[in-house]
């Protein structure tokens, strides 16, 4: 191959190990995982600055806000093409989802990592290829406490979706301990043995990576140079074994179950995690299963062996093939350690019992069946606590279920112990019996591959046919695909899933609208019907979490049965039937220059706008106007502010009326903000100076203002003029309390205390939102589930200064904010380094087409902004 052109990446290192959580035995190994991990990387001549190391020695704590400012750094610095984060410490899974636990916690749920949530924002971020790398546990929650951890994302979460590459090792299975082993020396002194632990796992990825197994390496030429790299699917074939191997050198083979599972999903070709000097010219490659050659992937994918019950993503077939498990290609120290996966036998296992189970479907609407080893399955007595059309809740014993329904169609519980390990919707109807038990086989082994966290699905395109194909109003199965797109790195692939999903009239269940994040239609209540969608609710994720009663541990998700009224606390906050459902009531809040226009028309043509996203977004849903309140106060602001009307911008520019002196400062510092922030020279100012004018650089000299605003103005897009106009506007507003009296009063009739109010503020209409809800919201009692601003001027200094003290007005739960870089008016997002406000507003950078990037139609018209406002009028929030 020639790669005489290869093109070395800059690469950096958050390095993280916590031995102290909780009342968790101490981890002795940590630091030798960590300083196994730094010698691997300063082996590579990496700088110290690309590398951050966090630990707990010498009392110290690790906290999620330190990892995330060190990924966060780097990720800033727009520079990096490869970030590794590696964390040893001690694991736990939650809800289908790793959680590294950090010193606070679990006396703090939110003092852990999530991985699901921090891979979902590393995929949409701007680092092109992130590697996580964990040594830790993936066992289910010991206690209550542990349990009720959800843990945060360390990665930021971008103002714009990407489609980046992350790749992810464990050094252990779902439902597995990760090791640190200990080493016996005599120690004459003391007559005893002391034991010196050992992080094993980290140790052998570190010695993979640094060149120790020449079987892992791939030579590769670059001009003058040659090396050799370790990709990451030779280091996810090599793993198991190698582990195996230094488990039996340290006399632990027979006491220690580990076995490490990887998550690739970056080009086999196109990447590498180490280089190392060039040592053995001509040596081959380590071969296996995996994308790039030598023996064939068995339908498992991702290095797991075929079998009898092999899972193939297309149409499902009878199932064929012998058992069979990949032998390493080299010879030597690896030979003779693979053996059958025990995690394969439970899965073929259970989806035998799947299959025995569904025989046992009775007549009923809902049918619990409890799997027991070795005999017949046992009917489950259940409660029918309500039904609706789309929904049914039903108890049994200590639990109690949510159930998603189609009409005219059943449904079978199967459960193992106090766990549900499956749901099955079927039809009565009769169907062909080949068909229907080749279909039955089929989905049996993809849920009890999704149960172990065994990998099924190699094509993204052929998993969705399989699930539109075999669809017999079995909502269960486009659940599991889609779960199995995200974990094989195929998440760009559920809109798809769900757009089939409509195109055939089919219902689409919450789970496959979540992972899609295209909430603008689903069927039945919104809670995920598999535990793993549960980790990606909360603050920090993609939507809010209900509040619910406490959950079992399960694969499918079942609530602990409440006492008293199980069944009132158990709707509570639960999304009610599409047909039932009830739209809050949308309030717009409209910005300045929209004197002399028809309140009524203006109204319609805001709705038009949102419609033409919503529709741009793939929904049909529309905003009755009877449920959308317009205060309208352009004609008053025009009476009470106007200088000259529309002239008012030439006056400013053509420096004639200027403003009073106090008006004049808090202009020229915008401007001046807005110079600083867009990067313009002191040259392009000067060029717009009138004749005469001495402009020296300086925001007391208002000909400096006059010509910067010029200036501005030439700028395509930008519009000096506008600028002036929106800040007089602001200015008039913010100064003048008489304009805030007047202007409140027509907009606090938009409100009243019985109805939940979504509030869209655009430009000017954003600060006179912020300002009424601030200071009336809590003495009205008004509620406001979601603010919306958008092209909002808030966070410029000037008006910084002007609100403070800021912070989010009281009953407002929710803040997402609009805006496009390129709009002059809305100069920063409202980050926390601009607007810091807790809890943090959630920006989105958007396009907005129209001429001067600010209009309002162009905000609502974003898919984005018009799915997000939809969302906050139909969904529930805590």
């Amino acid at each position: 191959m020639d790669l005489s052109s290869v093109r070395w990446v800059k690469r950096a290192y958050v390095l993280v190990g916590v031995s102290r959580t909780g009342r968790l035995r101490p981890l002795p190994a940590v630091m030798g995982g960590l300083s196994a991990m730094r010698g691997w990387i300063r082996a590579q001549g990496v700088p110290d600055e690309l590398i951050t190391c966090l630990d707990d020695s010498d009392g110290g704590i690790v906290d999620a806000a330190s990892v995330f400012g060190a990924v966060r750094a780097f990720a800033d610095s727009r520079t990096i093409e490869q970030l590794t984060v590696y964390f040893c410490g001690h694991g736990v899974v939650n809800d289908g989802s790793e959680l590294w636990l950090l010193s606070g916690a679990p006396d703090d749920p939110s003092e852990a990592v999530n991985v699901a949530k921090s891979v979902r924002l590393a995929e949409r971020g701007v680092i092109p290829h992130v590697v996580l790398l964990s040594d830790a546990c993936r066992s289910p929650a010991a206690s209550l406490q542990f349990g009720e951890v959800t843990g945060s994302s360390v990665f930021p979460n971008p103002v714009t979706a990407g489609s980046r590459k992350v790749d992810v090792f464990y050094a252990t299975r779902v439902g597995e301990n990760a090791h640190q082993v200990s080493e016996k020396e005599a120690t004459a002194a003391v007559g005893q043995a002391a034991r010196t632990f050992r992080a094993v796992w980290s140790e052998v990825v570190a010695e993979a990576l640094s060149g120790a197994h020449p079987g892992l390496l791939e030579p590769l030429s670059a001009s003058e140079s040659e090396i050799d790299v370790v990709r990451p699917w030779a280091l996810h074939r090599a793993l198991p074994d190698l582990l195996s191997l230094r488990l039996r050198e340290l006399g632990a083979a027979g006491q220690v179950t580990q076995s490490p599972e990887s998550r690739i999903t970056s080009d086999p070709q196109g990447v590498w995690l180490s280089q190392v000097p060039h040592a053995r010219a001509g040596q081959p490659p380590w071969r296996g299963e995996g994308p790039s050659g030598g023996d064939d992937l068995g339908p498992g994918g991702g290095g797991q062996p075929a079998g009898d019950g092999d899972i193939t993503p297309t149409r499902p077939r009878r199932n064929r093939g012998r058992n069979r498990r990949w032998q390493p290609g080299q010879k030597g120290e690896l030979d003779g350690l693979a053996t059958l996966d025990p995690a394969e036998g439970l899965a073929r296992s259970a989806a035998a019992q799947l299959v025995t189970a569904a025989a046992h479907s009775g007549d009923a609407d809902v049918t619990c069946v409890r799997l027991r080893e070795d005999t017949e399955p046992e009917l489950v007595p259940l409660t029918v606590v309500l039904r609706t059309e789309s929904a049914m809740v039903v108890t049994t014993g200590g639990l109690s279920l949510l159930l998603p329904m189609t009409s005219d169609h059943r449904c079978t519980v199967t459960m193992d112990g106090d766990a549900v390990v499956d749901v099955r919707w079927h039809s009565p109807r009769p169907s062909d019996p080949a068909t229907r038990q080749d279909d039955l086989r089929w989905r049996s082994m993809v849920a009890s591959r999704t149960r172990f966290g065994l990998h099924w699905l190699t094509d993204p395109e052929d998993a969705i046919a399989a699930a539109v194909s075999c669809w017999d109003g079995d909502l269960s199965i486009p659940i599991y695909v889609a779960y199995g797109l995200v974990q094989e790195g195929h998440r760009s692939w559920v809109p798809t899933l769900l757009e089939r999903l409509r195109e055939q009239g089919l219902p689409v269940p919450y789970d496959v609208a979540l992972l899609a994040e295209d909430f603008s239609h689903h069927d039945g209540p919104a809670v995920p019907a598999l535990a793993q969608g549960w980790s990606l609710l909360g603050a920090d994720g993609i939507a809010p979490a209900p509040a619910v009663p406490s959950r079992r541990p399960s694969l499918w998700t079942a609530f602990r049965t409440p006492s008293g009224d199980p069944l009132g606390q158990l709707l509570a906050h639960l999304k009610p039937d599409p047909q039932e459902k009830t739209m809050r009531t949308l309030v717009l809040i409209h910005g300045r220059s929209q004197q002399g226009k028809d309140s009524k028309a203006l109204k319609g043509e805001w709705l038009d706008a949102l419609h033409e996203g919503l529709r741009a977004a793939g929904s049909d849903a529309t905003v009755p106007a009877d449920k959308v309140r317009f205060p309208y106060y352009g004609d008053t602001l025009d009476d009470l502010v106007r200088d000259g009307g529309d002239e008012a911008a030439e006056v400013i520019i053509q420096s004639a009326g200027e403003p009073n002196a106090v008006e004049q400062e808090f202009i020229a510092a915008v401007i001046s903000e807005v110079v600083e922030t867009i990067g313009l020279g002191e040259d392009d100012i000067r060029a717009h100076a009138v004749h005469g004018d001495v402009v020296e650089q300086g925001v007391q000299n208002w000909p400096w203002v006059l010509a910067a605003l010029r200036a501005l103005e030439s700028v395509p897009g930008l519009g000096g003029a506008s600028l002036a106009l929106a800040t007089r506007d602001v200015y008039a507003y913010l100064r003048n309390p008489g304009i805030q009296t007047v202007i409140e009063s027509g907009v606090r009739q938009a409100f009243d205390q019985e109805t939940e109010c979504v509030v869209v503020g655009h430009s000017l209409g954003s600060v006179v939102a912020y300002d009424v809800l601030k200071r009336r919201a809590q003495s009205e009692g008004w509620i406001v589930p979601t603010f919306i601003t958008l092209g909002s001027p808030l966070a410029v200094r000037t008006i910084v200064d002007a609100l403070a003290p800021i912070s989010t007005p009281p009953g407002v739960k929710q803040w997402f904010n609009a805006h496009d870089s390129r709009d002059v008016v809305a100069l920063h997002p409202l980050d926390a380094r601009h607007f810091p406000v807790t809890p943090d507003i959630e920006n989105v950078e958007v396009t907005n087409p129209t001429p001067n990037r600010h209009g309002i139609s162009g905000y609502l018209s974003d898919p984005t902004v018009a799915l997000r406002i939809l969302r906050a009028l139909t969904e529930p929030t805590t």
